[in-house]
């Protein structure tokens, strides 16, 4: 769910089309190296490890092509797959969630239509969209170069998937904490594949972990802006928070 370089030099490696075996293989150790330290960073492997669930709760402005209303938004996630995401203001409510399988969406007592396309990037996606640990089994990473972000210098890590779908996230090189990720998204507009970008500020630490309080999330159709004012852990929410809510 969360964040994560002791900074001395670093010296990034490319892969590129004429990479070798044996520089791929260094440059996918020099990856996972900084991903290690970016998991000490914000708490470290062992605690990230006991994490069974947790829930994020907020102050949200959620906009739809430039239409904004700000209201309360909660987000429970539960450990393998599964997460549910709430947001009511004054004239809205609406709720989505996955139950590991499958994706669900419910606005103002309506069920939500739910592509395949998007069904696919989200199961895909699920739990890597912020880097908590090392990649899954068949995934690759690798050491992308350098960007600013926010007016800070940034080491950037490329995730790719078996489908060939890739991420991209992008680690303060002093800190060693999440400024950005960038993620496969589905933009319901044009019914088309997207990407999410997820900008991370205002970091406090939380009992052993160190979390963003302000998170801005945008896939060009839909905006998130949200101001955190709880995080909790290991709550134990019934597997049935996530199925589908009854009509």
């Amino acid at each position: 769910m969360n964040t994560r370089i002791q900074w001395i030099g670093l010296m990034v490696i490319l892969l590129g089309l004429s990479a070798t075996p044996r520089e791929a293989t260094e440059g996918q150790a020099q990856a996972l190296k900084i991903i290690n330290q970016h998991l000490a960073a914000i708490g470290g492997a062992k605690a990230l490890a006991e994490v069974r669930d947790y829930s994020m709760t907020g102050t949200a402005k959620v906009s739809v092509m430039g239409q904004g209303q700000t209201g309360q938004l909660t987000f429970v996630m539960k450990a393998p797959a599964r997460w549910r995401e709430s947001f009511s203001s004054g004239q809205f409510q609406s709720t989505s969630g996955s139950d590991g399988s499958r994706l669900w969406a419910v606005g103002n007592g309506q069920v939500r239509p739910v592509s395949e396309l998007q069904q696919q990037i989200e199961l895909e996606w699920a739990g890597m969209k912020i880097l908590t640990g090392p990649p899954r089994p068949g995934w690759t990473v690798k050491v992308e170069g350098q960007q600013m972000v926010h007016g800070k210098k940034a080491i950037v890590i490329q995730l790719t998937a078996p489908s060939g779908r890739q991420g991209r996230y992008f680690l303060d090189a002093k800190t060693h904490l999440l400024l950005r990720s960038v993620v496969p998204a589905y933009n319901p507009m044009s019914r088309q594949e997207t990407e999410a970008t997820t900008d991370f500020e205002q970091y406090k630490k939380v009992g052993p972990f160190m979390l963003p309080h302000w998170i801005f999330n945008s896939n060009g159709f839909l905006s998130k802006e949200i101001e955190v004012t709880e995080w909790k852990f290991n709550t134990e929410p019934s597997d049935s928070l996530f199925q589908l809510p009854s009509r």
